[in-house]
């Protein structure tokens, strides 16, 4: 190792089934020969499950927790996930990008730094903050417009304990970005699609049909 004079760590990772978590340690200031144990911390486990618009498990969710020994995985077919970490503070982010029914989660989001403290195992379901919005397009006269697409999103700094990035009690993401992909509206010129609580300005844009 080089002789580090600000912080620098590494982390020890100990094969699967061992009961042990990634656990990291300093190498700050090793300016001679030396030998030093490290003693792998015990994991705990996170699990539960993603859950969007109605409770709709999600699968393919990215999950990840930064901070030391952290870790990352994604859900599964009926949206459950684990993971195993050292006892500690985390900062969780939950994100995917496409694939929904719009009814059921935005096309892309990402919800992230939601501090997250592991002293034993929690199962724990996470459900996306989002609300279903229905809108009807009209034209002249008032006529319902089929075939109109809406689109948009943005990113939003949060601040802690917000509705607007609560996943969980007590588990708060303090800033989330996230696009709005819908179904075309259908003959009576309407669509239904999940939206964020947003606090500040955002704007949707309504694209008809090329011809109308």
């Amino acid at each position: 190792v080089p002789i580090y004079y600000s912080e620098h760590t590494l982390a020890a990772t100990p094969p699967s089934g061992t009961g042990f978590a990634t656990t990291q340690f300093s190498v700050r200031d090793i300016t001679h020969d030396e030998s030093r144990e490290v003693q792998l911390q015990t994991h705990l486990t996170f699990s539960g499950v993603v859950r969007g618009l109605g409770g709709v498990p999600l699968a393919g969710v990215t999950l990840y927790l930064s901070g030391g020994g952290g870790t990352s995985t994604t859900t599964a077919g009926d949206g459950s996930f684990a993971m195993s970490v050292a006892p500690g503070t985390y900062q969780l982010t939950v994100q995917k990008s496409g694939v929904y029914e719009p009814g059921v989660a935005p096309f892309d989001f990402s919800y992230r730094n939601a501090e997250v403290t592991l002293t034993e195992n929690v199962n724990q379901d996470l459900t996306l903050p989002v609300h279903l919005l229905t809108v009807k397009t009209l034209g002249a006269g008032g006529a319902p417009i089929s075939g109109v697409s809406i689109q948009g999103g943005g990113e939003e700094y949060l601040g802690p304990g917000t509705q607007a990035g609560e996943l969980a009690p007590g588990i708060h993401a303090t800033s989330m970005s996230l696009a709005i992909e819908t179904n075309k509206t259908d003959e009576n010129g309407v669509t239904s699609f999940a939206v964020p609580i947003y606090y500040s300005e955002h704007t949707l844009a309504a694209t008809p049909p090329s011809g109308t």
